[in-house]
């Protein structure tokens, strides 16, 4: 018997500790398992035969040796709450810190770029789904949840729609909604991880008359949604693009794309940054995905944002378990397919939610996600009124 895994919870100014430890059996395998505290060690032994060090001396944690409490046995999973030993005489707050790395993580980046010529194909199948594409402008949609009448910038060059003179103006209207920011044929407009293109580039598509859901012809894919009379979009995840120099080259439309998950929480973050921008300190995010058999909605209520997580370091052997220092968030989530409508109705109405619309594919990923690591906790302490406690979080692994 060994240690899966281990996340541990540090709360510095409540001066505990929360540890939960995953095992790859289960505890009707074995006779007895003992924990053991020392100041800068946890012993845990099996059967009187093996014991595995937990070693939090990285942490800087200095552990109260009897204040052990809430401890929990059952199935894989140790947990239970330790006091530490925390200080705060003097504490030293970070100023000025440097925001490249925020800013670059807000910013999504194409593989595609302007008088590039490409084409857009299935993920599954390879299908072509567009004609050759090359585009004048690749522009950046406003979030959701921003007035999308100040995004000027994304009007068409007057110039280009009127034969070069931009005298008619009604023209100009006509062929640029402001308020739904529907790009013209030479645009490419680019928002979480999805794009608009204009409707006549398409080919090879089945659109579902009821539901506008976009499908590929050859395997029934579902890749994007119709979401006007002249504007398609496309997921990331659900599509491909191929240069038109060398075919055997294909890549996501967005360059930051390595899980589904990984490309949510990069929307949970950019999401609550606007919201930071404009004063609000949100707690609640809704997301919505469509499908042909109607709306998911996932609820997600952040329960701490800056919280000191660690998880057992992959390079820890049977015998010694090191920690390193995770990113994460504290959350309860609830999805499911036939959703409350008077849930979705108080959530929509209330001023501090963020809602934002994904492919159904990143939802599904990010409730499995999220119900893997919610194992990490107890039952009797998981469940609160329908939702389920987790972590939003790309550093914790365990296996599925």
């Amino acid at each position: 018997m060994k240690i899966e895994n281990i996340l541990i919870e540090h709360f510095p100014r409540l001066k505990c500790a929360n540890f939960f430890i995953l095992f790859d059996q289960n505890f009707a395998d074995v006779s007895s398992v003992r924990v053991h505290l020392r100041s800068m060690e946890i012993f845990v032994h099996f059967d009187n035969t093996h014991s595995t060090t937990i070693d939090l001396e990285l942490l800087n944690i200095n552990i109260q040796i009897n204040s052990l409490s809430l401890l929990i046995a059952k199935d894989n999973l140790i947990s239970f709450r330790i006091n530490t030993a925390s200080s705060f005489r003097e504490e030293i707050l970070p100023i000025n810190v440097a925001t490249t790395d925020v800013d670059t993580m807000k910013r999504l980046k194409l593989n595609v770029c302007t008088d590039m010529e490409f084409s857009i194909v299935c993920d599954n199948c390879s299908g072509p789904l567009t004609n050759l594409l090359r585009f004048r402008r690749i522009l950046e949609l406003p979030s959701e949840n921003m007035d999308s009448n100040d995004w000027f910038c994304h009007k068409p060059d007057v110039r280009l729609c009127n034969g070069g003179n931009g005298s008619s103006s009604h023209h100009h209207q006509q062929l640029f909604n402001a308020t739904s920011l529907i790009p013209n044929e030479n645009d490419l407009l680019y928002g979480n991880f999805f794009a608009l293109i204009h409707r006549s580039h398409i080919v090879n598509i089945h659109i579902n008359s009821k539901h506008r859901m976009l499908h590929c012809k050859r395997c029934l894919s579902h890749i994007g949604e119709c979401v006007s009379e002249s504007a398609v979009k496309f997921w990331n995840g659900n599509v491909k693009f191929i240069q038109n120099i060398d075919a055997k080259i294909s890549n996501r439309l967005f360059h930051d794309s390595n899980s589904l998950f990984q490309n949510f929480l990069i929307i949970v973050d950019r999401l609550t940054y606007d919201y930071r921008m404009l004063g609000r300190q949100t707690l609640k995010l809704l997301f919505e995905a469509n499908t042909v058999k109607g709306t998911t909605f996932l609820f997600i209520q952040t329960m701490a944002r800056n919280l000191e997580l660690y998880q057992m370091n992959k390079q820890s052997n049977l015998n010694r378990a090191t920690m390193m220092r995770v990113d994460g968030i504290k959350c309860l989530f609830l999805s499911e397919e036939n959703t409350d409508p008077t849930l979705v109705n108080f959530w929509q109405k209330d001023v501090n939610v963020i809602s934002a619309y994904i492919s159904i594919g990143m939802l599904d990923a990010t409730v499995e996600h999220l119900h893997i690591l919610s194992k990490y906790v107890p039952e009797q302490f998981r469940i609160n009124n329908g939702f389920c406690l987790s972590y939003l979080s790309k550093g914790i692994i365990i296996n599925k």
